[in-house]
């Protein structure tokens, strides 16, 4: 063999295929003493490897052979096949690199089951090995990163560069309310602190994407009036914020105070209410002046108005009632129910005599007709406690004797009526009507007195038989009393007096004075002789 030994060995990467089919088409050059032609037969070996299984190598071998058949020493070719490049990663640098929200549990499952690839020069499985990073913080709980790695190692255990991907954790989102919109809105009576309390107490919740606390900040509103004192708002809002310090947006909460209720009374029903005397123009003073209490739910100034009843007459003019009506109504309007006050007026109080008794008492001779006239058109006056014409109703009493038919007495009575029908004690009138007057001789005093001659029996009859009148000053028969008296002789047998006195009684036993008749008996003719003259 001219050509060397080992001149046709190579060494080639196992991708290097052109390398192998040169080397492969190599042929060695042998020298014959003699002229002629050499043949050449090559034994190809086959690919022996040599751990791996893209190394190992080929060994070809040739004989040459001269035209008279002289066959030559084997001639030896090496061809070794090594692998030293490691594999290539066809993934491209920070293509398996993403970034996802702490929430995206399907991307990270899906992130973290890539894997980059590589391309090895030669033929041959591939085994990658993959080093799983733990999750590192970056500031706050649920942002960070995950940094995983791979190597590419070939069948001729040639590794590859380190593959990285990154998978960024970021928390951009905000937190979700859960509680609804207005959820946490209420309308309540201004009165209602516990459930002002109740609702001030309560709290939005809201849901985070992704783990961990969430904080929330609320800013409580101060009371808004919405034109009332105990009417208006409480708005109070909240954000949540997670974490990551991702705010949420602003949470309204809006308390709505009302005040509908109206203003209760306190002073009871009919606690105003009164009964009064006509008279008692203090009492009803006093009455007018007063007022009800009422209490409201809420606080606040209550205001009252007051509708003045005038006086309605329940029948008569003094007797009647003041219906008065109050409303409470509160700082927001709220109107009570009427509070009814009925002062009742009534007089039951009868007139009073304001006559002293006895004042038209008299005692009247029965004689004096003026008097008794006067008497009887007298009549007492009444007062009454209240206003109004008194009515008054007499009663005369007839004459009643007391004993004689000109004495006795009238006995007047009278009840006074005010305008409501209330019926005074009686008042009574005695007249007393007395007969204390004897009667009155109206015979002139000696007017029976008569001188009669002693032989004037007729005229001394006639004397005797003559009565003085008397004149009584009140009807009624008058008796008379006659005292005759004997005949008192005046010094002779025949002349003298017959003295006859009378008293005159009227039916009341009034005794008039004496009247005094004296009938003189004189005798003043002398004797007259019987015998005729010459006898």
């Amino acid at each position: 063999w001219s050509s060397e030994p080992m001149e046709l060995d190579i060494t080639l990467e196992c991708s290097d295929l052109d390398g192998l089919a040169a080397a492969q088409a190599q042929q060695p050059v042998a020298t014959d003493n003699c002229d002629g032609e050499i043949s050449y037969t090559k034994t190809e070996g086959s690919f022996v490897s040599s751990g791996c299984a893209n190394a190992g190598t080929y060994t070809n071998t040739w004989v040459a052979t001269d035209l008279c058949g002289n066959v030559s020493e084997i001639f030896t070719q090496i061809i070794t096949i090594e692998d030293t490049t490691a594999p290539v990663w066809s993934t491209a640098s920070s293509e398996l690199d993403i970034t996802l929200e702490c929430s995206d549990l399907d991307g990270l499952a899906a992130a973290q089951a890539q894997q980059p690839v590589a391309t090895d020069n030669c033929d041959g499985e591939i085994s990658y090995t993959k080093t799983e990073g733990s999750f590192v913080s970056s500031g706050c709980a649920n942002s960070g990163t995950y940094t995983n790695t791979w190597v590419a190692t070939d069948l001729c255990g040639n590794v590859s560069e380190v593959f990285t991907q990154i998978i960024s954790i970021e928390d951009t989102t905000a937190p979700v309310w859960s509680s609804e919109p207005m959820e946490l809105d209420i309308t309540l009576e201004c009165s209602d602190l516990d459930g002002l309390a109740a609702a001030q107490a309560q709290q939005p919740v809201a849901t985070d994407n992704c783990d961990g606390e969430i904080s929330y900040t609320k800013t409580e509103g101060s009371f808004v009036s919405s034109g009332c004192a105990n009417s208006g708002t409480y708005t109070n809002t909240w954000v949540a914020t997670d974490l990551c310090g991702n705010v949420s947006e602003v949470f309204t909460q809006i308390i709505t105070i009302e005040d509908t209720t109206a203003p209760v009374w306190s002073s009871e029903p009919m606690e105003l209410d009164i009964t009064l005397e006509c008279s008692d123009l203090d009492g009803l003073a006093a009455a007018q002046a007063q007022q009800p209490v009422a209490t409201d739910n809420c606080d606040g100034e209550i205001s009252y108005t007051k509708t003045e009843g005038s006086f309605v007459s329940s029948g008569c003019a003094n007797a009647g009632t003041y219906t008065n009506t109050w409303v409470a109504t509160d700082l927001c309007g709220n109107v009570s129910e009427i509070f009814t006050q009925v002062i009742t007026i009534e007089d039951t109080t009868a007139p009073v005599w304001s006559s002293e008794s006895m004042e038209l008492d008299i005692t009247l001779e029965c004689s004096d007709l003026d008097g008794l006239a006067a008497a009887q058109a007298q009549q007492p006056v009444a007062t009454d406690n209240c206003d109004g014409e008194i009515s008054y109703t007499k009663t005369e009493g007839s004459f009643v004797s007391s004993g004689c038919a000109n004495a006795g007495t009238y006995t007047n009575t009278w009840v006074a009526t005010d305008l409501c029908g209330n019926v005074s004690e009686v008042f009574t009138q005695i007249i007393t009507i007395e007969d204390t007057t004897a009667p009155v001789w109206s015979t002139m005093d000696a007017e029976l007195n008569i001188t009669l001659e002693c032989s004037d029996l007729d005229g001394l009859a006639a004397a005797q038989a003559q009565q003085p009148v008397a004149t009584d000053n009140c009807d009624g028969e008058i008796s008379y009393t006659k005292t005759e008296g004997s005949f008192v002789s005046s010094g002779c047998a025949n002349s003298g007096t017959y003295t006859n006195t009378w008293v005159a009684t009227d039916e009341c036993g009034n005794v008039s004075e004496v009247f005094t008749q004296i009938i003189t008996i004189e005798d003043t003719t002398a004797p007259v002789w019987s015998s005729e003259p010459m006898e």
